[in-house]
């Protein structure tokens, strides 16, 4: 019980000292791009869903259509990048060229090779935290 107490209060202290950057983003754009994140968790989630199924393929088509390289353009990916500071964009990049990497491997594996492609796909989520949190918006 006292353990846990002292983690409380630890976890307390840090989340009352929000450090994150704050970034401004036209108001539509704003919107805009949190429907995107609320979109890519979707994504993570269905992708994890086919992982504990083994099907590999679906879980590499998920990633590479919505949240690899190739997803950039659909997403406006350019149109966001111009209010992002450089972190920001740079951790951006990363989940897209994780998710495209994740894609790759997980497109040619099978249920022996699980622990690579959860190591793979621990990069994309990996992104994800980054982000948040580093950076939220005004």
């Amino acid at each position: 019980m006292k353990k846990f107490l002292i983690l409380a209060v630890i976890v307390s202290g840090l989340y009352a000292q929000d450090a994150r950057v704050e970034v401004e983003y036209p108001k539509e754009l704003k919107q805009e791009t949190l429907h995107h994140m609320r979109e890519h968790l979707t994504i993570v989630q269905q992708i994890t869903e086919a992982l504990s199924k083994n099907d590999f393929e679906k879980a590499a088509k998920l990633a590479e259509e919505n949240l690899g390289m190739s997803s950039m353009k659909k997403h406006g990916a350019n149109k966001a990048a111009k209010y992002m500071p450089k972190g920001m964009k740079m951790a951006g990049f990363m989940l897209h060229k994780s998710a495209s990497e994740f894609a790759t491997l997980a497109s040619v594996s099978d249920k022996e090779d699980m622990a690579d492609v959860l190591k793979a796909f621990s990069k994309v989520t990996g992104s994800c935290v980054a982000c948040h949190a580093g950076y939220k918006f005004k």
